[in-house]
């Protein structure tokens, strides 16, 4: 059945298997053997916070804390610790952190105050694209293929995604949503709220700087652009659904034969 669900926790809407946005997403610019399992990373982690301090912030105390400063910490011989997250008398401290703030995320301390400064950013920059509906998960079937789909911020009208990013010059940025595959997952966005009879009318990334100056930039990605993700996508729900239906299941990789590869002028 397909069905919209708002306020859903990310670990739920995760623990759900289907055909998500993420591994749509991967599939576009690599192969499925990498969107079997998306991996987890510091920059992963860091966007999730930023997410919830700029998408959530009412929720944000609830569910991110920061670690204990490491300045001050000595070693069992009163010494300056070279390096204090290793001591006992900082276990000491994060046992107090997760005793005060039971089922909260600890975040080092650093990601922490950098979230805060892009979330910080974002609500300035980009308010006008702050509305609507935050982290909204969608479950679906296309062609009896069971896909869900999460949407940063969805208004009735717009769905808004928020990326982190190295660089948000506008042109630069450009190519980024090219190489990672962003419009095809917004196509797959678009197609979720389309499987439960709504239309979106436009799609808006905002991109905030990770690093200083922590500069944001707002894209709309274009509907004909959209249109051809959306056929494409259409293609790889059919790979799919040759595949393997679990995630713990060995997903085929790239078979033993040998690939000609020939980029001469005489191969065009």
């Amino acid at each position: 059945m397909n069905k919209i669900v708002k306020g859903m926790p990310f670990a739920d809407y995760r623990a759900r298997w289907a055909l998500s946005s993420t591994m749509v997403s991967t599939r576009a610019r690599l192969s499925w053997r990498h969107a079997q399992t998306p991996k987890e990373s510091p920059e992963l982690s860091l966007g999730r916070v930023v997410h919830s301090a700029a998408l959530t912030p009412n929720d944000f105390a609830r569910e991110y804390v920061a670690a204990p400063p490491t300045t001050g910490i000595l070693t069992a011989k009163g010494e300056p610790a070279k390096e204090p997250t290793k001591t006992k008398a900082y276990e000491a401290l994060m046992a107090l952190t997760r005793a005060e703030y039971p089922g909260t995320t600890i975040v080092p301390r650093a990601d922490y105050d950098t979230a805060v400064t892009m979330a910080g950013r974002v609500r300035r920059e980009a308010a006008d694209y702050l509305q609507g509906d935050a982290e909204v998960s969608i479950f679906f079937e296309i062609n009896g293929v069971a896909c869900k789909s999460r949407l940063d911020l969805w208004d009735g009208d717009t769905i808004t995604e928020l990326k982190t990013t190295w660089c948000a010059e506008p042109g630069i940025f450009a190519h980024e949503i090219r190489k990672w595959g962003y419009a095809s997952q917004m196509a797959w966005q678009g197609m979720a709220l389309a499987a439960c009879g709504v239309t979106p009318k436009q799609y808006i990334i905002i991109a905030v700087e990770s690093a200083p100056p922590w500069g944001v930039s707002i894209h709309r990605i274009a509907n004909n652009w959209i249109s051809q993700c959306e056929v494409k996508n259409l293609e790889y729900v059919d790979e799919f659904s040759k595949l393997c239906k679990t995630a713990d299941a060995e997903w085929p990789c790239y078979g033993p034969g040998v690939n000609i590869v020939d980029f001469s002028e005489d191969s065009e």
